[in-house]
């Protein structure tokens, strides 16, 4: 059986890392196992990198980073009450929890949300027809804006559809826009 050896070259990597932090507003994202490098070495890294906010996949990996990480954790997979540890860690004051279902963000109280609107994905999220509804469930929760969550268009552009949902979201609740998959352009 053959291995697979990888080597990095840190220098490099990192001169990367920090050219792509001097975007405005970029959150590093770290799902699974970090692409390799593991969510605990890439918390620590955005950490000394300066990111105030980092984004994981799902709650057991936020209960990775808020350990080697000092800011703010984003739980991109929607918050279902039916998981024991998303619950726990959507109690911890440096979590953010995304919802895209209306009947969990009505039952969640005292926690900081991100309400994921439904893009052309069809994947997650509440649709522009439900979002007047999402405006009768923020008064218990700490709202931290809405985030959509586009496809990937191989030398596409999302703008427009990133527009339209945003000012949809806008006309319900200001807040913060939180986009995936934009280009530097758009």
């Amino acid at each position: 059986m053959t291995g697979l050896r990888l080597n990095i070259e840190t220098e490099r990597w990192q001169r990367h890392l920090r050219a792509q932090m001097e975007r405005p507003g970029l959150v590093p994202v770290m799902k699974g196992n970090g692409y390799g490098f593991g969510v605990a070495n890439l918390a620590g890294e955005a950490g000394r990198l300066g990111a105030s906010t980092v984004a994981v996949g799902r709650a057991q990996e936020a209960k990775v980073a808020l350990r080697e990480f000092d800011g703010d954790v984003v739980v991109m997979m929607p918050y279902f009450a039916a998981d024991p540890v998303a619950r726990e860690v959507a109690e911890d004051p440096r979590v953010i929890v995304t919802v895209a279902h209306l009947d969990e963000l009505a039952a969640l109280s005292g926690v900081r949300v991100l309400v994921e609107v439904r893009t052309s994905m069809q994947r997650h999220g509440i649709s522009v027809l439900e979002l007047p509804k999402v405006a009768d469930h923020l008064q218990n929760v700490t709202f931290e804006g809405w985030t959509v969550h586009l496809p990937m268009l191989a030398g596409g552009s999302n703008f427009a559809e990133a527009e339209e949902l945003g000012r949809s979201a806008r006309q319900i609740a200001e807040g913060p826009l939180w986009f995936s998959h934009v280009s530097d352009d758009d």
